[in-house]
């Protein structure tokens, strides 16, 4: 596998406007990952036609641009990397949802791969392993060429897209960036990604019981939210450091049901009977 990577160069841009309508954020740009990998072909022996790529979101992430460019074994890889051009475009032109065709690689030779999004450790070894039945994607993406698009979702602190090549013979060159968009006035309080060895940690861990994939925001302060997705049956930790974190979760467009979490402590999400929506529960150990 050949690759380059470049983890969490916070060359950020500093930005006053939204990622989201109505909203007004000052946030910047920063670069999480440009790497090569190789997925082989279901005939490469001793190839695993499955690839998978961690991706650590700094606390404060509201979105997030992401380019797949997708080439032969052995072509050349993209000139001009994601963060460069995101960076010489308005911010308002990188609310989610928006076009970002422009950015794809120009790819001629038809390859393509599928690619998920994954929001637990579980689900990325089962991916691994073929364990098809045993793990669910937060987003899925069929026979793509090459793509350049932005999300509000899937941003679980650390999620893994996993690659996949069902070519029977010709193994596949996947160069992928990430670009994140960060509202510093969230991440302000709460960006672990900083330099700050002084900093104290504190860890909350939600585990979704249910059998629905869920949708639910944290908060530091109880003002600023941030989307998170957890698919059922799993878990993920999350870091914070300051000793407040706040949650909150709608089922089907009901009133929020809105927890203060204490830290270094355990939650589960399970269905309430009693008023049939989903809610947040302490785990007694």
């Amino acid at each position: 596998m050949e690759f380059l990577k470049r983890h969490f160069l916070i060359l950020g841009i500093i930005l006053s406007v939204g990622f989201f309508p109505d909203q007004s954020y000052s946030q910047k740009l920063v670069d999480i990952i440009s790497e090569d990998i190789v997925v082989n072909s279901r005939t490469h022996v001793g190839g695993n036609t499955r690839n998978v790529i961690e991706v650590n979101f700094p606390q404060g992430t509201i979105g997030y641009v992401y380019r797949v460019s997708v080439f032969d074994i052995g072509d050349s890889h993209v000139s001009d990397m994601l963060f460069d051009l995101l960076s010489q475009i308005p911010v308002k032109s990188i609310q989610v949802g928006a076009n970002m065709l422009k950015f794809v690689a120009n790819n001629h030779n038809g390859e393509a791969v599928d690619y998920h999004i994954l929001t637990s450790e579980q689900e990325k070894t089962a991916f691994i392993n073929k364990d098809d039945d045993k793990w669910s994607a937060c987003e899925s993406f069929l026979n793509r060429i090459s793509t350049c698009a932005s999300l509000n979702k899937c941003i679980a602190g650390k999620v893994y897209f996993g690659f996949r090549n069902n070519n029977i013979s010709d193994g596949l060159k996947v160069h992928f960036e990430i670009v994140a968009l960060v509202d510093e006035a969230n991440g302000s309080s709460t960006d672990i990604t900083s330099n700050n060895s002084a900093a104290t940690l504190y860890t909350y861990q939600v585990e979704n019981r249910s059998n629905y994939d869920i949708n639910f925001e944290l908060s530091s302060d109880g003002i600023n939210w941030l989307p998170y997705y957890l698919s059922s049956k799993t878990n993920q930790n999350y870091e914070n450091n300051t000793s407040t974190l706040y949650f909150r979760i709608s089922t089907n467009g009901s009133s929020f049901k809105t927890h203060v979490l204490n830290p270094n402590s355990k939650y589960k999400v399970e269905w309430s009977g009693a008023e049939s929506v989903l809610d947040l529960f302490p785990i007694v150990e």
